[in-house]
């Protein structure tokens, strides 16, 4: 430390710079000797010339002019990045496009928080494996899925695949006929049956099959006609002697002797002394599905699939299930035998075939398709079922065969935009339960048909209402009547499988389509753990989660 004080800026640099000088100075010449001392410098030796600056403020002014060299020359530094650093940044020449900024393709929207849930109830033991799916009818969002895109077996739900394909394949419009044909052979007939399960053989009133077409009815029309293709031998009446007059009272007036007579014509029309069935329209080996139990007959759940039969081939015309016979085309051409005033007894009925260009005698028609899957749904009639399957593979080109079926109701139901892929039927009914429909598919289907517009109608239109119609007419009771009304849909029970699809107009408005299956070893029971889960959803709504 020292008490002199620091000098200025300037005068540092002098100072510093003087100093430098005066050390180049006494390096290059000796010192200086005063002449006063005789050269000697006094006794102990020669002196040197006072420069004006002690030794200790030269190393002061040194060490503060570097000092401030330094601050200076930071400064200097801090100033320049200061200057580099706020150049502003070069804009693009104008004409070279700048570079959109890029944006998703998709944005993600606001996923809707669902707190409904329903996943105890699907889990209830009595449903045995369960597999279902609800989707919203208006946008086709799946709301909740169990196994939905597995395919299992609808049981009757098949119908509504068949009442699809009867109106698409078939049209609405189209109906069965019932022909009577000459046959090759004097005497002799042609039944042709094309697939009609409605022919009745009442002569008054109606069959289970409302405004069905009656046997009676093409008897008469065949007579006529037979008549006049074949007309019936006059045999002229004989001529009578005339009769021996009275004896006269007068016998000048005797009475005039009587003309002879004439006996009246005898008309002899031409007997028809056979009858042929013909049921060539699919193969009679063809009939009947090995995984319909043999009992289906007896109890008169469905008949053998044959294109003649009358009144579906029950034994009472009124009842949905009546007992079935073993031969219903034997039993229709025995019976239109009857209506034509001939003895089956006595008479030939035979399997036979009608020949190529062969006049028509009579010909009776069904109702339009239309009509009948309205009945085929409403009444969940297997007869109908079978029989439409069967006709629409025969007009389509395929024989008949149960076979085909598999690709001709896939085929109608792609038709309306579904994946006919998760299709697998063997039969119209859905009493085979090789039969398979994935649940996510039936729903759909059901999503399709509630839009209402064309020819579904006659699909859409009879389905069942809960409380109200048809076989849900008795269910959704105690805890489930809140959905009474407001779920319209069909059952299905088979051995391996209850079933329940359709759609719900549910408590908030929500249009929701679903398919429920109750898979396995189960029973009555778990067509109500279904009604309970179908009422769950209705009050869940669009609320509706998957958990």
């Amino acid at each position: 430390m020292t008490d002199q004080q620091p000098l200025s800026r300037r005068a540092a640099k002098q100072a510093a710079g003087d100093a430098r000088k005066t050390a180049r100075n006494s390096k290059a010449r000796p010192a200086s000797v005063d002449p006063a001392d005789g050269g000697s410098g006094g006794p102990d030796g020669p002196r040197s010339k006072k420069t004006g600056l002690t030794q200790r403020q030269r190393t002061t002014l040194i060490a503060t002019a570097l000092g401030v060299v330094f601050v200076m020359l930071s400064a200097g530094a801090v100033y320049a990045g200061a200057q580099v650093g706020s150049q502003p940044e070069a804009a693009p020449p104008l004409d070279e496009p700048i570079e959109k900024r890029l944006i998703p393709l998709d944005i993600a929207q606001p996923a809707a928080l669902r707190t409904c849930s329903v996943g105890e109830l699907a889990e209830n033991a009595r449903l045995g494996v369960f597999a279902g799916s609800v989707i919203n009818a208006r946008t086709g969002e799946v709301l909740f899925d169990r196994a939905g895109e597995a395919g299992a077996a609808p049981g009757d739900l098949v119908k509504v695949l068949t009442g699809v394909a009867a109106i698409a394949s078939l049209g609405p419009d189209f109906q069965f006929s019932t022909r009577v044909y000459a046959g090759s052979e004097p005497g002799s007939i042609v039944l042709v049956g094309s697939g009609d399960p409605t022919l009745s053989r009442l002569t008054s009133g109606e069959s289970l099959y409302r405004g069905a077409p009656k046997l009676s009815s093409l008897a008469a029309a065949t007579k006529t006609q037979w008549n006049a293709v074949n007309p019936p031998t006059v045999i002229p009446g004989a001529t009578l002697p005339p009769a021996d007059p009275e004896d006269p009272e007068d016998p000048e007036e005797p009475t005039p002797s009587p003309s002879p007579s004439t006996a009246p014509d005898t008309i002899v029309e031409q007997p028809i002394t056979k009858i042929y069935y013909d049921t060539a329209v699919w193969s009679s080996a063809d009939i009947w599905n090995a995984d319909w139990d043999s009992s289906a007959l007896t109890a008169g759940s469905v008949p053998r699939v044959v294109p003649l039969m009358i009144d579906g081939d029950r034994a009472d015309p009124n009842s949905l299930s009546s007992a079935r016979s073993t031969d219903p085309a034997l039993r229709a051409a025995r019976t239109f035998a009857s209506a034509l005033g001939l003895n089956p007894d006595v008479i030939s009925v035979t399997p036979g075939s009608v020949a190529p260009g062969a006049t028509l005698l009579g010909e009776v028609k069904s109702q339009p398709v239309h009509v009948l899957v309205r009945y085929m749904i409403a009444a969940n009639d297997n007869t109908l079922a079978e029989m439409l399957a069967r006709k629409v593979s025969s007009e389509a080109g395929l024989n008949g065969s149960a076979a085909s079926l598999n690709q001709v109701i896939p085929g109608a139901v792609a038709q309306l935009g579904l994946d006919g892929s998760q299709i697998s039927v063997v039969d119209g009914s859905g009493l085979s339960p090789r039969s398979t429909v994935s649940p996510r598919l039936m729903a759909k289907l059901m999503a399709e048909l509630a839009e209402e517009t064309g020819h579904q109608l006659a699909v859409y239109e009879p389905l069942p209402v809960a409380g109200e119609s048809g076989s849900l007419a008795s269910r959704f009771v105690g805890a489930n009547e809140a959905a009474r009304g407001h779920i319209k849909g069909m059952a299905g029970a088979i051995s391996t499988a209850r079933t329940l699809a359709g759609l719900i107009e549910a408590e908030d408005g929500t249009l929701l389509a679903f398919a429920f299956y109750a898979l396995g070893s189960v029973d009555a029971n778990a067509a109500a753990a279904i009604d309970s889960l179908a009422a769950a959803v209705y009050t869940c709504g669009n609320n509706l989660s998957n958990y």
